[in-house]
């Protein structure tokens, strides 16, 4: 947990610094505190990242808040799901990662045209979570609103870590790891008994 909000204090607080494109970056940075697994996970589960962050890291969204009190409401306008994409896109590029791959899933040996955001042949679910959570994050540092869906997300959520907490598991990597195995065993029982 401190690691997590570290990650994210440096990220806003550099924000605080730098102006709306470094603000701008500061909060998708967020994102990439989840690996390429760990956010399938979340896209798969409809993790609320609102929720989460808020949970994990509150200081630093109300870090954000009090930035975007100094430079005026309506600078969220400019974040549009083409240009989050795009900004995925040259990060991920620059960093190494899928996340972007993750997020519009294409079809394999998919061919999208370059610079179209989102591709031809997207995937309409992974794509829809990234923006509702883009668009929830948005309201909340901007406007103060959260929706109904983060505040159920996040009662389930502290639910869930209190359990885990009764059984010893408090690090961020057990919570991702029990996750993943939780997840998994979900999928299983749907899939029904194989023959």
């Amino acid at each position: 947990m401190e690691a997590l909000g570290a990650a994210f204090g440096k990220g806003f607080a550099v924000a605080a610094r730098l102006g709306i494109r470094v603000f701008r970056t500061a909060v998708f940075n967020a994102l990439f505190l989840l690996d390429e697994e760990d956010l399938a996970l979340a896209i798969e589960e409809d993790v609320d990242l609102l929720g989460l962050f808020l949970i994990h890291a509150s200081q630093y969204v109300n870090l954000a808040q009090q930035f975007v009190g100094k430079i005026g409401k309506g600078s969220e306008k400019k974040i549009t799901l083409e240009n989050s994409l795009k900004w995925i896109k040259e990060e991920c590029d620059r960093k190494g990662t899928r996340h972007y791959d993750v997020i519009v899933n294409l079809p394999e040996g998919a061919e999208p045209a370059e610079g179209v955001f989102p591709p031809p042949g997207y995937d309409k679910k992974s794509v829809e979570w990234f923006w509702k959570n883009v668009q929830r994050l948005m309201n909340y540092v901007f406007y103060g609103k959260t929706s109904k869906v983060t505040k159920e997300w996040g009662v389930e959520h502290l639910k869930w870590l209190v359990q885990q907490q009764t059984e010893g598991k408090t690090k961020i990597e057990e919570l991702l790891n029990k996750g993943h195995k939780e997840a998994d065993a979900r999928a299983k029982k749907k899939e029904g008994p194989t023959k």
